[in-house]
């Protein structure tokens, strides 16, 4: 019995479990990882007052009259640079030549632009009133001592990488990445690079599994491929279960004599979760656990792999990292062309979607072509028992 989508997701999701094992890496390494532990300022941001530009620390009781045809001169006593703080105080008629984020000295209370001033370096003309506290950054004006700055679940941006490295931080726990093993099935397969020959074909499906998994931020380990041996499949499943939270197979989950993963599954003793799902291309999807671990067994055809990937891999990659980046997004559309083929199952066909519109992708969309997918960005999702899709009429389609 065939299973709808949502229905086959769900049971899938139920036996996956959150990675919970935490691990402390460089700031540089966790960017897009998933913090394990709240990040609390130990100071105040910045921990002291400070000059957001260059000009003149001064006293705004001196220049209170000050404009281009009235200008007020000063004595220059000092310079200050970022990272120093000079041993000088501003007293009336004086002022302290400042840098971009070198403190303000005792005695200032504003800081006047340089380009408001005749750049003087003994003596300093102000042609610009301003009031207490003008081009002034306040301590703790980012953040105060003892704030939580990030939180447990938050996801890493560079952002927050850069909060992390302005609290003096090197280092942050975050949750470990989940660890996905790719096995590939058939004997026709080969690994690009190596000489084809007459009745092989290359195995693409390696390849952009890889790179999907890279972009949901997987660690992948790579168990080879099995041929079509039921034993060696189980084999490599086997050893890998122990150290992976995700197994991923592609090939072997139809009726045919080579298809091969019910047999594994069956070597393996392995609890089968779902096989056969009411969508079109990845109707033979086959799903289970295998000690404790999940195995997600995809066709073989290259677009079928590319439809459930999207709609079964990596929703149990987000549920494995707690990473809701990894939710599925969905979008209302208008069609901008036609489809015009008749839908018996639930049917999942390559789009391109801009601004609201989703233009079906030139060329052949048989489950077996690959090409037709690299200028999409969507799935136009259609029902089962939908016509032929016309200009206007109004789609949801899944953003890949």
């Amino acid at each position: 019995m065939k299973l709808a989508y949502e229905e086959a997701l769900e049971l899938l999701l139920n036996k996956i479990k959150k990675i919970e094992d935490t691990e402390t890496v460089s700031i540089l390494e966790a960017g897009g990882k998933v913090l394990a532990q709240d990040v609390t300022a130990p100071f105040d941001q910045p921990p002291f007052p400070r000059s957001p530009l260059d000009g003149y620390a001064l006293r705004s009781a001196d220049i209170k009259e000050a404009d281009k045809e009235h200008p007020v001169r000063l004595k220059v006593i000092a310079e200050e640079m970022a990272g120093y703080q000079v041993d000088a105080r501003v007293e009336p008629g004086t002022a302290i030549r400042i840098m971009t984020g070198a403190p303000i000295p005792p005695g200032a209370d504003c800081v006047v632009l340089q380009e408001d001033t005749d750049y003087g370096e003994e003596e300093v003309e102000i042609y610009k009133a301003l009031s207490a506290g003008q081009n002034i950054c306040e301590q703790g004006e980012d953040f105060k001592k003892d704030t939580v700055l990030l939180r447990t679940g938050d996801i890493l941006t560079p952002a927050c990488i850069g909060v992390i490295a302005s609290i003096g931080q090197s280092f942050v726990k975050v949750l470990r990445r989940p660890r996905v093993v790719i096995l590939s099935t058939g004997d026709e397969l080969l690994k690009p690079g190596e000489a084809l020959r007459p009745g092989a074909i290359y195995d693409s499906n390696l390849p952009l599994m890889q790179m999907n998994l890279l972009k949901w931020g997987a660690e992948i380990m790579y168990a080879g491929n099995s041929g079509d041996d039921p034993e060696n499949a189980a084999a490599l499943i086997r050893e890998y279960a122990k150290k992976s939270d995700l197994i991923v197979t592609t090939g072997g989950v139809s009726v045919g004599k080579k298809d091969i993963m019910h047999d594994v599954y069956e070597i393996l003793g392995a609890e089968r979760i779902f096989w056969r799902v009411s969508i079109k291309p990845g109707m033979p999807t086959l799903a289970g656990i295998y000690e404790d671990t999940p195995v997600v067994s995809l066709s073989g055809n290259p677009f079928g792999v590319v439809v459930t990937a999207e709609l079964f891999v990596k929703p149990a990659i987000s549920r494995l990292a707690g990473d809701k980046r990894m939710e599925l997004t969905w979008c209302d559309a208008i069609m901008e062309n036609e489809f015009n083929k008749i839908t018996k199952a639930r049917r999942f066909v390559r789009a391109r979607y801009d601004n609201g519109k989703a233009a079906v992708t030139d060329g052949l969309s048989k489950n077996g072509t690959l090409s037709t997918v690299c200028h999409s960005n969507c799935l136009i999702d259609i029902p089962a028992g939908n016509g032929p899709l016309k200009p206007g009429d109004a789609v949801k389609v899944l953003m890949m």
